[in-house]
C-alpha cells in the first residue's frame, strides 16, 4: 500500500541554522497509514540523526462506515481489519538544513512515503542591533588649540539614545545635540572618544583628534651697536609665522635667519624682537642698544 505524505513545517530560526539558532520545530502529517505503519514510521522518524523531542500525536479514529446495522450472532464473520487512518501527526525538533531533512525522510525504507507538499513558516523575534549614528559638529578635523580645553558638540539623531559620553564627560543633551567641554588636554595631539549608547545596549564610537600647542617659536637674537645712533639686529627663528623688530615686520630666509639695521634713539635703551607662530604663541626677546654718547665728559 502506498502512503501519502503531507508535510506542514513550522520552522523557528532559518533553514540552515547558525550555532546559536534554535532547532527547527517541525510538524509532520501523514495520511493513508494503518496504525501499525504509523507506529513503525514513528520509530524510524525518531531514529533519524538530528531529530529530537520526537513524538506522535494521536488523532481521532476514522469515522465509521455508513450502512445498515446487523444484529450480533455466533455465525457472524469476524470484523474486517481497521481501515487506514485518515491522518497521523508527528512533532519533533531538528538541527540541520530543511533540504537535508526532506532527503532523510525520503530515504526511510518503510512505510513508503510520497511527498504531497511542504509549508514553511519562519518565526523570529525582532530586536534592535543597530548602533546610534554620531556626527561631529565641533571641533573641526585637525583643530589646534592653545588652551588645555576644547568644546565638543555632536549630533546623535537616534530616538532611543540612552547616553552620550564625550571623553570622560557626560554629554549634555539639547534635542539631538550633545555638548561637553573636555579639559586638561596634554601638550601635543590628543584623541577624544565619543560614545553613543542606545536603550538596547548598542554602542557606536567616534574619535576626535585635537592638538594643544602652547609652545612659542624658538628665537635667538644678537645685537651689535657699531655707533651711538644705529644697531644691527640679527638672529635665527624657528616655527614662526611672523617676526617683528620694534613693531616692524622683518623677512626671514628659508633657513630662519634674519637681520635688520635699526636706528637708535637717544632715549631708547633696548630693541624688542617678537616671533609669533601660526597658533598665536608668542616669544619676545629684548636686547640693550645703549652706548655712551659722543658728547660725554670723556670725549671733551
Amino acid at each position: 500500500m502506498r502512503a501519502l505524505l503531507a508535510v506542514p513545517l513550522v520552522v523557528v530560526g532559518c533553514a540552515t541554522p547558525r550555532v546559536d539558532d534554535p532547532p527547527l520545530a517541525l510538524e509532520l502529517m501523514v495520511v493513508g497509514l494503518r496504525p501499525d505503519e504509523r507506529a513503525e514510521l514513528r520509530d524510524r522518524l525518531c531514529a533519524v540523526e538530528g531529530v529530537t523531542d520526537c513524538q506522535m500525536v494521536e488523532e481521532a479514529p476514522p469515522a465509521p462506515i455508513a450502512g445498515k446495522k446487523k444484529k450480533k450472532g455466533k455465525d457472524d464473520a469476524p470484523p474486517p481489519p481497521p481501515p487506514p487512518s485518515r491522518e497521523a501527526r508527528f512533532t519533533f525538533g531538528y538541527r540541520g538544513s530543511l533540504g537535508e531533512l526532506r532527503w532523510r525522510i525520503h530515504e526511510l525504507p518503510h512505510p513508503g512515503l510520497e511527498a504531497q507538499g511542504a509549508e514553511v513558516r519562519l518565526s523570529y523575534r525582532g530586536f534592535d542591533n543597530k548602533a546610534p549614528s554620531i556626527e561631529v559638529l565641533e571641533p573641526a578635523p585637525g583643530t589646534v588649540v592653545t588652551e588645555p580645553v576644547v568644546n565638543v558638540t555632536v549630533r546623535v539623531p537616534d530616538v532611543d539614545t540612552a547616553a552620550v559620553d564625550i571623553g570622560e564627560e557626560d554629554g549634555q543633551q539639547a534635542g539631538e545635540l550633545y555638548r561637553a567641554a573636555v579639559r586638561e588636554l596634554p601638550e601635543g595631539e590628543s584623541t577624544i572618544t565619543v560614545k553613543a549608547t542606545d536603550r538596547a545596549g548598542n554602542a557606536a564610537t567616534v574619535d576626535i583628534t585635537v592638538t594643544l600647542d602652547t609652545t612659542p617659536p624658538e628665537l635667538e637674537v644678537e645685537v651689535q651697536v657699531p655707533s651711538y645712533d644705529k644697531a644691527v639686529v640679527r638672529g635665527k627663528v624657528k616655527d614662526a609665522a611672523k617676526l617683528t623688530i620694534d613693531g616692524r615686520e622683518v623677512p626671514v630666509d628659508m633657513f630662519g635667519n634674519f637681520q635688520k639695521e635699526v636706528a637708535v634713539d637717544p632715549d631708547t635703551s633696548y630693541t624688542e624682537v617678537i616671533a609669533v607662530d601660526a597658533h598665536a604663541n608668542v616669544r619676545k626677546i629684548r636686547r640693550s642698544v645703549k652706548v655712551a654718547s659722543p658728547l660725554s665728559a670723556d670725549s671733551k
